[in-house]
């Protein structure tokens, strides 16, 4: 499901499920595409944890270290295995319609190199399925 990326970010916070479709009416996402959406809005919103405040007032402790987590003065493979074990925990949370089974991230510097950009791809299988199952991909830029 394409959506203008201008658009569905700015009504992200709304819910993992729902969103603006650019024609002043929302659209709601359904099945494997609404674990998809909520992967991605788990990741790329900032929970609070010891030392940081959380991005949703009402409920701050949703979302994932991502951002600050590519911020962190520590070597890449660090970070990455850091951000891996984060990525996999907060879902675990937060996603209970999912299983991950892996987590890919490769870090790039974002333009003036104030700070690091995670790819990130994320497998999982959706929870009650048998397990011959097909993974599925969600596929996610912090920090762009």
């Amino acid at each position: 499901m394409a959506v203008a990326s201008g658009i569905k970010d700015r009504y992200r916070t709304l819910s993992p499920s729902m969103y603006r479709d650019g024609s002043d009416d929302f659209k709601v996402v359904s099945g494997e595409d609404a674990i998809s959406e909520s992967i991605e809005t788990i990741l790329t919103t900032r929970s609070t944890r010891p030392g940081s405040v959380g991005e949703l007032p009402w409920r701050p402790s949703f979302g994932s270290r991502m951002q600050e987590l590519r911020h962190k003065s520590l070597p890449d493979q660090v970070l990455i295995e850091l951000a891996r074990q984060d990525a996999t925990e907060s879902i675990g949370i937060w996603e209970k319609r999912a299983i991950v089974t892996g987590v890919d991230i490769q870090i790039t510097r974002n333009n003036g190199g104030e700070g690091r950009c995670f790819q990130m791809s994320v497998l999982w299988v959706p929870t009650g399925v048998n397990s011959g199952s097909v993974q599925r991909r969600t596929t996610v830029l912090v920090g762009g």
